[in-house]
Parts: structure tokens; sequence; C-alpha cells
């Protein structure tokens, strides 16, 4: 959204804007720039800039733009195989330029919640569903699977297993975002280029500090206690192997055998967990102590793992165990706008029917 300028005066009113002004103002833009993350911005550009090739091919306005333009190709994008989460992306990143536009101009709130856009929607999810095209959703890496992954790689000395298990055992301890804070943590404090957060260390227990989080965008952070366990016992551990020093990153990437100064790519983390999940799949045994799975089984099944597992793994452990929403709200930081996917984490259970039960119905 466009920071409003109060530097426009009255022509011939002999008005001298101070520095000092100006500065205010050049914050004020600073601060309307960091209402969204890096990420989100290049999202939205990316999907605008392919809205107006669209609307420059047709001719048509793109902005400022009208709703029935957006709905028109918002359809386009669906016929093409879209699936609702990607056209909502795209109307959000519609609405996001319009938002930028200065505040008299023509169109600039745009309304893309009309009642045609939304039976729009309704008709995508409608399609999504019985076309089986709904979204993938990653596999979980419940707890379970970490203590399996841990008996495997029990006693190894080898850097890239304690960095494995440690960085799998992090994520998992505080429902962490991989790409976003997982991978963007600093030990001790916050000093390294592209950190969001750091991971302090303390006698017993520890603490991530987020300056910035999907829910926390404003600067404000927020503050992560973690208990101390077998979780963290594994962080220690790679620390103090690595030589991590306060202010770097916590995250490396290995090469021959050596780590690197440079924090670990997004990339590096999808296949460290895809390849640990098929060394945890393979290790899996039954109550008689027979494999799960077959090799070639286990490597068609870790595909379905991702930068997502680990958090969604928190959640659904927790949910298994009989957490409460409101202790899934806490652990994964949700708003409560949010408490419908929460939901999905806990275990049908018919709790409401024991409810009654126990009230004497």
């Amino acid at each position: 959204m466009m920071f409003p300028d109060i530097t426009k005066r009255r022509e011939g009113a002999g008005v001298v804007v101070s520095d000092e002004l100006l500065e205010d103002l050049e914050h004020g833009r600073g601060l309307t720039e960091a209402a969204i993350s890096d990420r989100t911005r290049a999202a939205y550009e990316y999907e605008f800039g392919r809205f107006a090739q669209w609307a420059e091919r047709h001719k048509l306005a793109s902005l400022p733009t009208t709703p029935p333009i957006a709905a028109t190709y918002l359809a386009h994008l669906s016929k093409r195989g879209a699936l609702p989460a990607t056209l909502a992306i795209v109307r959000a990143a519609i609405k996001h330029h319009h938002a930028t536009l200065p505040p008299r101009v023509k169109g600039r709130n745009l309304d893309l919640a009309t009642p045609e856009i939304k039976r729009l929607f309704q008709g995508a999810r409608r399609k999504a569903r019985e076309a089986g095209r709904t979204t993938n959703k990653a596999a979980p890496w419940l707890i379970a699977d970490f203590n399996v992954l841990a008996s495997s790689v029990a006693g190894s000395h080898d850097l890239e297993d304690l960095r494995d298990l440690a960085l799998i055992g992090l994520g998992i301890v505080r429902a962490l975002r991989g790409p976003s804070e997982l991978l963007a943590l600093d030990l001790g404090e916050v000093k390294s280029e592209g950190a969001r957060g750091a991971l302090v260390l303390k006698r017993a227990g520890a603490a991530i500090i987020l300056k910035v989080s999907k829910t926390k965008q404003t600067g404000d952070g927020e503050e992560l206690p973690i208990e101390e366990g077998p979780a963290l016992q594994t962080v220690r551990a790679w620390v103090q192997a690595a030589g991590i020093k306060a202010g770097t990153p916590l995250w490396r990437t290995i090469r021959k055998g050596h780590l690197q100064p440079e924090r670990m790519h997004q990339r590096t983390l999808h296949n460290i967990i895809q390849r640990r999940a098929e060394q945890m799949l393979r290790a899996r045994r039954d109550e008689h102590g027979k494999p799960v799975m077959t090799a070639a089984e286990a490597s068609i099944a870790a595909r379905a793992y991702s930068t997502h597992s680990l958090r969604r793994g928190a959640l659904t452990s927790m949910g298994k165990g009989g957490a409460t929403l409101a202790d899934l709200i806490d652990l994964g930081r949700h708003s409560q706008k949010s408490s419908s996917i929460v939901l999905g984490y806990i275990e049908p259970g018919h709790a409401g029917a024991k409810a009654m039960r126990k009230l004497g119905l």
C-alpha cells in the first residue's frame, strides 16, 4: 500500500518541506514495504506480471482493472489446470498491486470478493474435488519417525548424520516452517546475512527468537521456548561437533566432509528430508521385527515428504496424542481464523459423543 505523501501543498503557499519531514515520509514508505515478506512480494510480482501480459494480449486494463476482468483471468487459469490455492494467490497479487496505487486513483479499492468471484472459487474447488485434484499434502514426519531415524544413526560421528538428525528434530519440536524459519536461524544472536531469527542455547532448554515470521511480519518478533529433551540434545551435539560460532548460520552445507560457511539452501533441505525419509522408512519395523517396506517401496514413499513435513508431523503427532485445539494453535502459532485447518490434525475419536456420556447422557 502506498504511503500518503503530505508534501504536496497548494501552489504559491511558499512552504518549504524540511529534511526531517522527508525522512519521516521515507521511513513510512519503508514500513509499508515491510508489511509483507520478500518471498510473498516476489510471488505477487510474478503472478501480477502474468496477469498483465494476459490483459495486454486481449487489450484489457490490468492496473487498474475491474472485477469482471479479474474473474475472467481466474477462469482462464482454472481452465489451464490451476488449483484453487493458486487462484487465491493470484487474486491476492492483483489486490496487492491495486493497493499500491495513489489514494485518489480510481479503482484503487478493487473488490475481488464479489458474489460472482466467490461462486467462481466455489465452483473451482468443487471441480477440483470431482477430478481428484486436491492439493497434495506433505507426508507428516512424526515423532515416532524421528525416533526411528535416531536409532538408525545412533553412535555415528559423521557430520551429515549429526546435522540432519538435529535439523529434523528442531523442525519438529517447535513445528517450524522449513525455509523461512528453520533455515534462517543463526546461533545465539542474529548477525549473518539472511538471518530471520536465532537459536539461544541455555544451560537447560533453549529458545528460538524469531525477528520475523509468517504470522509476525511487523518485526515485533516472538520467542519460542524449547524444553530439554532428545531433539535439543541432537542440536547440542551438532553445534559442538561442527564448531558453530555465535552469530553465524546454524545450518550449513557440507562438502566432502568439510563444513561450508554459507547458509543451507532450501533445495538442500528438501533433498535432506527426502533422503532421510527413505532411510527412516527402510528402517521401520512391524511388531514382529520385519521391515514395513522394501527398499523400492521406501524410495517411492519418500517422495511424498517435503520441507513442510516437519511442521505437519509435529502437529499430527500432537493430534494423535490427544492434544486440544488450543494446544495445536499454540504450537503451530496459527491465527484463530485457521482453526478449521488445525482441526485436521486432531484424530476424530468421537470426542463429542464421549463428552456427552460423561455428562450422564
